[in-house]
């Protein structure tokens, strides 16, 4: 069985696992799916580690069912998988919908799975809460004044 793995997706490999790649050369998908032109991909009988954030789900896919996704959120997913895209909407979802232009679609049969926090996103976070000086107590930003003295 083979894997398409987002990129830089595969962690590690125990026993039996081919690390590969395959291209992906339709222009829709490749600049607009989120993957890539070069996508990884596994094979073998043994037992590989995906990095993934967050709530990690795992759909099967029925033959002929569609499943619309943010491009961040898939993983991995079977060869046997039909990846594509759709878009959002029109001008205002795109520009005010937070979700830009499209979104990715896949297609049964087969499984996919699903992260609900890509690194993306939680980089992305990560410098908002930066940004605001860390917020909270332990936050990281320096006491002044009176806090200080204690």
């Amino acid at each position: 069985m083979t894997w398409r793995v987002k990129s830089g997706g595969w962690f590690a490999s125990i026993d039996q696992v081919v690390l590969d790649f395959d291209t992906d050369c339709n222009p829709a998908t490749c600049c607009c799916g989120g993957q890539g032109c070069f996508r990884q991909t596994l094979k073998g009988n043994g037992t590989a580690f995906l990095a993934a954030m967050g709530t990690i789900m795992t759909k099967e896919l029925a033959a002929g069912e569609v499943m619309v996704l943010d491009t961040n959120s898939l993983v991995a997913w079977q060869d046997t998988i039909k990846l594509d895209i759709k878009m959002t909407g029109g001008f205002c979802t795109c520009c005010c919908g937070g979700e830009g232009l499209f979104n990715t679609t896949v297609e049964g049969p087969g499984v996919v799975y699903i992260q609900s926090m890509s690194v993306e996103k939680f980089k992305a976070a990560l410098r908002v809460a930066a940004a605001k000086g860390g917020g909270g107590k332990g936050g990281g930003a320096p006491l002044v004044g009176e806090e200080m003295a204690r």
